[in-house]
């Protein structure tokens, strides 16, 4: 994994989210935070690359991308009135209308936003530097959304330098601020430990979409773990973690990029 370049955080928010599970059908299941793909996509779409052109310069082994969820959520269904379209001569509405749930991503109660941070970094110090200057200019190619074009979403530049960056070599133990690649852990290495009576650990997993390779064919797939109320989660990795001092936080990161998981 190669960090050398260092790393770009930004935030990237708004009111509402849906990160279809790429296993559904006909009722649409959203994951909890966004995807590796739909990351990458959202800065493809912030550089003004074309859809499908950039599968390889954002595969796993030429950049590395975490996700840390800063806002409590919660999910909730609506009921969406599409049309009904078998072929072209449907898009005019003459079919009818066809009712589809979908399961929406929307601020917990009190919260009054979705947001997350981002972490990234790439193999290719012009990419890294141009992507710092679109953020820090917030002078983007294509709006960012958060899943659907629908939930446009706003972005905020955290940090492009004065990042220490230190490595945290496998088998240690670190309290992980980003969901984790279930093939990053050592067997049994999730340490379910509740730090105080005050705090409720909630761990969920989530199999997602790794990357695509050329056509859109799936790149891999992964579980991970994440915990849902904004607490660490401590483990013991069979890989680095890297822990970040930035501005006045310091974080233990783990990139969603795993091991023997088959993405390209």
């Amino acid at each position: 994994m190669n960090i050398t370049n260092g790393v770009l955080i930004f935030d990237i928010y708004g009111p509402i989210a849906h990160f279809r599970k790429y296993y559904t059908n006909s009722s649409s299941l959203s994951y909890a935070f966004p995807p590796r793909t739909v990351i990458t996509g959202i800065l493809a779409g912030l550089l003004g690359w074309e859809r499908d052109s950039y599968y390889e310069i954002f595969s796993p082994k030429c950049c590395s991308v975490a996700v840390k969820l800063q806002s409590r959520l919660r999910k909730i269904f609506q009921t969406v009135n599409y049309l009904f379209v078998k072929n072209l001569s449907d898009l005019n509405g003459r079919s009818g209308h066809t009712q589809i749930p979908i399961e929406l991503v929307v601020p917990a109660l009190r919260e009054k936003e979705i947001r997350y941070r981002i972490y990234f970094a790439h193999q290719e110090k012009e990419i890294m530097k141009e992507l710092a200057n679109i953020l820090v200019n917030k002078k983007y190619y294509y709006p960012p959304y958060l899943g659907l074009s629908e939930f446009i979403a706003s972005i905020e530049l955290v940090a492009t330098k004065g990042i220490a960056i230190k490595e945290i070599p496998p088998g240690e133990t670190v309290e992980l601020c980003t969901p984790v690649n279930t093939n990053l852990l050592e067997k049994d290495g999730v340490l379910f430990e509740v730090p105080n009576s005050q705090v409720i650990l909630q761990y969920l997993k989530e199999r997602m979409p790794l990357s695509f390779l050329p056509g859109r064919k799936p790149g891999g797939v992964a579980d991970f773990i994440f915990e849902k109320n904004q607490h660490f989660i401590r483990a013991q990795l069979n890989s680095p973690a890297w822990k970040l001092k930035y501005l006045d936080a310091e974080e233990t990161i783990v990139f969603m990029e795993g091991k023997n998981n088959n993405a390209k």
